[in-house]
């Protein structure tokens, strides 16, 4: 128990502490932004940026689901906000509040995926700390765990990707499906395979261009300003897609300096 204590102390002293609040001063600066901007905007497309960072720094596992809670309440929030101050969403009501769906359920899927995720990583951390050198079983179990892991988690990500490809296609451009591509790359970031976060991250890019701009096109009529925040909603999702990744790569990157510094101190024998 001893070591135990000791080794969570190094994992604590070099975790990214300033995470958590980064992430709510981003909720606040995308909250601001996205009621004072207009109706052109949905800001709350990037809210999974601060959602990945909190999760990987928050203090309690469960503060993970309570995020996500809160974000989805400050998704429509927003919205309603600008509904009833501007008189020109209310002409694309159907579009706007499923485009803020997209965002709500995109966040609220990731909080769970990354807690279910720090809950088993701690699970299994835990149980390591008292296993000894006869335990082979647990061992090799451990090895074919985390090979199939990744196998699965891309088979997945293939298949929601491919899933919400083909509905970008077929509807009107008004609904930007490109946001809900964050999900396949937040669970393959989970199997803590770099090369496999960036391209999700490509995959998602490319065919939320591709979507827009070969699939369905947008309802005919709509106002200028209107049908340009069409396309500016597509590019953030891409943003916000390539900010994810990054935030999942940098993730990755931490825990593996974190681990690489514990193993040199227990190896030179200071615990």
């Amino acid at each position: 128990m001893e070591g135990y204590e000791k080794r969570s102390l190094i994992t604590q002293r070099y975790s990214p502490r300033i995470g958590w609040p980064l992430a709510g001063a981003l909720v606040i600066l995308l909250t601001a932004f996205d009621v004072l901007e207009g109706s052109r905007a949905n800001l709350s497309i990037l809210y999974i940026l601060p959602m990945v960072l909190f999760a990987q720094s928050a203090p309690r596992r469960g503060l993970i689901l309570v995020a996500g809670a809160v974000l989805v309440v400050l998704t429509y929030g927003c919205f309603l906000v600008k509904y009833h101050q501007h008189m020109v969403m209310q002409q694309f009501l159907v579009s706007g509040i499923t485009n803020r769906s997209f965002a709500a359920g995109s966040n609220a899927v990731s909080a769970v995926l990354l807690y279910s995720w720090v809950h088993f990583r701690a699970y299994w951390e835990a149980r390591y700390e008292h296993l000894t050198a006869t335990d082979m079983d647990a061992f090799i179990f451990n090895q074919i765990f985390q090979s199939l892991e990744h196998l699965v988690a891309v088979i997945l990500c293939l298949i929601l990707t491919a899933a919400t490809a083909a509905m970008d296609l077929v509807t009107p451009g008004e609904f930007n499906f490109a946001i809900l591509y964050a999900v396949p790359v937040v669970i393959v970031g989970l199997t803590e395979h770099r090369l496999s976060i960036w391209i999700m991250v490509i995959m998602g890019v490319t065919l939320s261009l591709v979507g827009y701009l070969w699939g369905a096109p947008a309802t005919a009529g709509v106002p200028q300003q209107i049908a340009q925040s069409y396309w500016n909603n597509r590019m953030m999702a891409c943003c916000m897609l390539v900010g994810t990744g990054l935030v999942m790569h940098l993730g990755v990157r931490s825990r593996g300096l974190s681990q690489r510094i514990e193993d040199s101190i227990m190896t030179r024998g200071f615990i």
